[in-house]
């Protein structure tokens, strides 16, 4: 892989982890839409900046994990 393409998002021109090390993301809200996809509000953290984002998860599963546990994956879009 081009050392490029793997150090640019860290690099100073994109997240610059050399001087925010932090990223956060906190759950504000969830609300159910049309199965299997939710609505979610979330607080994102980058640079010191906090700011609300709105995304919509689509959900799979649930499914029992190796101990019996049920669990339920998720992926989000949204903009910023």
């Amino acid at each position: 892989m081009c050392r490029h393409a793997t150090s640019t998002p860290k690099g100073e021109e994109f997240l610059d982890i050399a001087a925010h090390p932090e990223a956060k993301v906190r759950l504000v809200s969830l609300a159910k839409d049309v199965p299997p996809k939710y609505l979610m509000t979330v607080e994102l953290t980058l640079h010191g900046i906090t700011r609300t984002v709105d995304l919509v998860a689509d959900t799979a599963g649930p499914v029992a994990d190796a101990f019996g546990v049920p669990r339920v994956g998720a992926t989000a879009t949204g903009r910023l």
